[in-house]
């Protein structure tokens, strides 16, 4: 039985793996999760525009709204500094819930 893992990282900048699908469901003991980002309420919470927070970030804008909507889940260094530069929390930023 293999281990399950929460996420994979996906390099958007490499053409052959934006084709590949994007992990959003996690089976765990026979329980389905899904990662939620919470990263689109505290932008705006904070009034920060899209394009200036990936820049904060050294990523682009089309990639914080890929975690916004959900079909890209940032490397662990990417979330760090998503909740460093959001005055928050990994951990409020991205949560794991049970699929209805």
């Amino acid at each position: 039985m293999s281990t399950p893992y929460l996420f994979t990282v996906v390099d958007l900048t490499t053409p052959n793996l934006i084709r590949k699908a994007y992990l959003t469901h996690v089976k765990m003991s026979s329980m389905l999760y899904v990662m939620k980002s919470r990263v689109h309420d505290a932008r705006l919470k904070l009034e920060l525009p899209q394009n200036r927070l990936a820049e904060l970030c050294g990523v682009s804008r089309q990639t914080i709204h890929a975690i916004e909507v959900g079909k890209y889940q940032p490397t662990v260094t990417l979330a760090l500094k998503l909740a460093k530069h959001l005055n928050t929390e990994v951990e409020k930023l991205f949560v794991l819930e049970k699929e209805d």
